[in-house]
């Protein structure tokens, strides 16, 4: 399933949702960020693959708050340290 971000609905970006809960995060045609649900434990894992340009921070900001419930501070801290962090527990992991 294909949606647009609550509230701007005229912004270039998507959320892509699949079946199995996962969602990806697309600015234009670039991947942003995903949510990976753990098909063990169920848990909702973010990882953020990149910052880009301003445009796509502010957009990402918009999908952080909606998603995620979590500021854009967030994102960028995970990213610059190339993490996941689990969207349930809290829990931080180093992208393997």
């Amino acid at each position: 399933m294909i949606k647009k971000i609550t509230d701007h609905e005229y912004a270039n970006c998507f959320v892509e949702i699949a079946d199995n809960g996962n969602v990806n995060f697309w600015s234009y045609s670039t991947l942003v960020a995903q949510i990976v649900v753990d098909e063990e434990t169920g848990f909702r894992w973010l990882y953020v693959r990149g910052l880009y340009s301003m445009t796509t921070r502010k957009q990402l900001g918009w999908f952080m708050r909606e998603y995620c419930g979590l500021s854009y501070q967030v994102a960028k801290q995970i990213y610059e340290a190339n993490e996941w962090l689990c969207l349930d527990t809290g829990e931080v992991v180093a992208n393997a």
